[in-house]
């Protein structure tokens, strides 16, 4: 698994209602999770970091103008090109970072849990795809 992988698998899974699963269950989650959340921390910290690197002191003026309105159309073009080229330059930072694998061996879920997590949740089909394949132990 990628960096990325791994910060958005947390992201995800970080609000996941556990309500149908065993406590046993629950604790090999809380697990999963204390596995996930380190390198998490890692890239959201690094974003952040590139984000306010990227920042200059035109950031705050195209910001309000976006929330607040501006008065003519090539205002808000500006202020979205603004902010757009800012995103481009954090990613740029970072994308190093995102893209190193990460020798995290996850505990996986058995089927019968991954479906009562499911169940728990309003995942659509591709969701639960995505999820299938870094959760389910294929052996059980």
């Amino acid at each position: 698994m990628t960096k990325k992988e791994v910060a958005n698998l947390y992201n995800w899974l970080q609000g996941a209602k556990v309500t149908k699963l065993t406590d046993e269950e629950k604790i090999k989650f809380i697990r999963m999770m204390r596995t996930l959340k380190p390198v998490a921390k890692e890239v959201r910290d690094a974003t952040n970091d590139a984000l306010e690197t990227a920042k200059d002191e035109r950031y705050d003026e195209m910001v309000k103008r976006i929330n607040e309105g501006a008065t003519s159309a090539n205002q808000i073009a500006d202020a979205q090109s603004y902010i757009k080229h800012i995103c481009e330059v954090a990613d740029k930072a970072v994308s190093d970072l995102l893209a190193q694998d990460v020798q995290t061996v996850l505990p996986r879920l058995s089927e019968e849990t991954f479906e009562r997590l499911c169940l728990s949740n309003d995942w659509n089909m591709a969701q639960v795809a995505d999820l299938e394949q870094y959760l389910l132990d294929v052996n059980s």
